[in-house]
């Protein structure tokens, strides 16, 4: 379905990195489905590829999931050959995410394939929560979007400036960033089936036969086309003047 979608020639043209992320994966099942038999060294270099696709987007991450379950069942011979296979692969598979780790805190002294860390997953949480049952300590409680501001949709709630994690004061001695996570994890652990069934619902729509924009959803026209080019309000600048654009 994916290569039969006009929106991937949209994405490819874009400066994002899903195009990088989407030739690594490719590239990494193309090696591990090369052949019949697989080699120490398909494992190998299965597990490098995929494992640099990571360093791309972090979503990346998963992916050792599948290969290992691929591995396991397909690598052929014993069950000790198939196991030793699938350890190879996933060393294989760590080695460029430790390697640019390790990069990142040379520069920034910040361990972690990004530094967006919790936020970047609260959109998602806060979405799928039903804050009327969920549990949460009482300083954590206007992280839970309440009325008309629950159907706004994951993308809002993650970059919205009136997202109630742009404007949520955390308690004293606890940062932004902890106050996050501990409430995803509430999230995650009290409604783990509202947050499963939010994810499938959204793979679903990947397969739709109409690209519309449901309610909640990114606005469909960021993966279209555009006839125009944005226009903006004609502006005099004097001299000693910035215009920043």
């Amino acid at each position: 379905p994916v290569l039969l979608d006009a929106y991937q020639l949209q994405s490819e043209q874009t400066i994002m990195p899903d195009v990088w992320l989407e030739a690594l994966i490719v590239a990494g099942l193309a090696v591990l489905a090369w052949r019949q038999v697989i080699s120490t060294r398909i494992c190998v270099a299965a597990g490098l590829i995929l494992g640099a696709s990571a360093s791309i987007r972090q979503i990346g991450e998963v992916l050792v999931v599948p290969a290992a379950v691929f591995v396991l069942l397909v690598a052929g011979g014993g069950w000790r050959n198939r196991l030793r296979q699938t350890v190879v692969l996933c060393a294989a598979f760590l080695a460029p995410v430790l390697l640019y780790m390790a990069g990142s805190y040379d520069l920034t002294h910040h361990f972690s394939l990004s530094q967006s860390g919790s936020a970047s997953t609260y959109g998602r949480m806060a979405s799928a929560a039903d804050c009327a049952t969920l549990k949460v300590p009482p300083a954590l409680r206007p992280l839970c979007p309440a009325g008309a501001e629950h159907y706004v949709g994951a993308d809002r709630l993650d970059h919205d400036t009136n997202s109630p994690a742009k404007t949520f004061i955390p308690p004293p001695g606890v940062s932004r960033a902890a106050a996050i996570g501990q409430f995803n994890k509430d999230v995650l652990e009290q409604q783990p089936l509202r947050v499963i069934g939010a994810y499938a619902a959204d793979v679903i729509k990947l397969f739709a036969l109409r690209r519309v924009t449901s309610p909640g959803d990114t606005p469909i026209s960021r993966w279209q086309f555009q006839t125009f080019y944005p226009s903006y309000l004609d502006v005099e600048v004097g001299r000693g003047d910035l215009l920043v654009l």
